[in-house]
């Protein structure tokens, strides 16, 4: 079994939808960053690695695709929309 903090260490779990949406409940182990405020500059500052696995989500899937062609033209090589967290079947944290 793989333990969630390596896990981690492999992938990112990113949450585009807004801070107060991200505090009603969010997928375990996700960080937030907002897609309506996301540049290039924030992006980097939070995310280092522009190689490492990126998968993104949001409410429906709409922000998560607008966020994934920015994370695209930023530079990040291994982005992966995974759609919303309305098609998420399992517990979420809060």
């Amino acid at each position: 079994m793989i333990k969630q903090s390596l896990l981690i260490t492999l992938l990112i779990l990113l949450d585009v939808r807004r801070p107060e949406e991200y505090a009603d409940g969010h997928i375990p182990g996700a960080i937030q960053h907002t897609n309506e405020l996301m540049t290039k500059k924030n992006t980097e500052a939070l995310l280092k690695d522009k190689d490492q696995k990126l998968y993104v989500y949001c409410r429906s899937g709409r922000r998560s695709k607008e966020a994934c062609a920015k994370l695209v033209s930023y530079g990040y090589t291994n982005v992966i929309k995974i759609g919303g967290i309305l098609d998420y079947a399992d517990k979420v944290e809060r």
